[in-house]
């Protein structure tokens, strides 16, 4: 009984000095997950994607985008930071590439489904979820892991 004792304390320790959980990501919750793409639409167009080949791994306040590669293993690109607050009408979300300012964004979660609208020509973030020639809007499935 006794040698269980050092493993509790550094347990207890290590849950202790745990970073508290930043609350935009505690109502990211919802968005948490492996999410593949349905659909796409560029600038208001269709756009060309296979949904087997391209899905994105939402936790701990980052977008990891994950592709499988026809004859080659999956590979992952660096994890995308977000910030995200479901308290806002529409539910925001800035997906932060690393330039000078994050891509402002909306989304929706209806089930098991994630729809993300996304400004790409400018810092204005939309105002309902119907793409138009300056977003693009990705339409997501939530992958059961």
């Amino acid at each position: 009984m006794m040698r269980f004792v050092p493993l509790a304390l550094l347990l207890a320790a290590s849950v202790a000095s745990a970073a508290p959980v930043p609350k935009e990501i505690r109502k990211a919750g919802k968005l948490d997950g492996l999410w593949e793409i349905t659909s796409m639409e560029v600038f208001g167009k269709p756009g060309a994607i296979l949904p087997q080949q391209h899905c994105w791994k939402i936790e701990n306040g980052t977008i990891t985008v994950v592709q499988a590669v026809p004859n080659a293993a999956n590979f992952r690109r660096a994890p995308i930071a977000i910030k995200v607050d479901g308290s806002a009408t529409p539910k925001s979300l800035d997906y932060n590439t690393g330039g000078a300012t994050p891509r402002p964004a909306i989304y929706e979660v209806d089930g098991d489904t994630l729809k993300i609208l996304m400004n790409l020509r400018g810092n204005e973030r939309p105002k309902e979820m119907k793409s138009d020639d300056s977003t693009v809007l990705y339409v997501f499935k939530r992958v059961k892991e």
